[in-house]
């Protein structure tokens, strides 16, 4: 495997998942979304707060078009 694409986020990533056509990144209290096509990371279309923002945080999955 070799790295073909690096991307800025905005704070750093603590768990990350591919789904619907979609790259999304958790970090301790945001979510950001990330147009994905094939082997290739779109811009950013997208950040939301989490509800609860205290660090502890840990993994994200995506399912059906939703993300937890």
């Amino acid at each position: 495997m070799q790295p073909i694409q690096t991307l800025k986020t905005t704070s750093q990533p603590v768990s990350v998942t591919f789904g619907h056509d979609h790259l999304v990144v958790l970090s301790t209290n945001m979510a950001e979304s990330f147009n994905a096509y094939r082997n290739t990371v779109g811009s950013n279309d997208g950040i939301t707060q989490l509800l609860i923002g205290d660090g502890s945080s840990a993994q994200i999955i995506s399912y059906a078009g939703r993300a937890i």
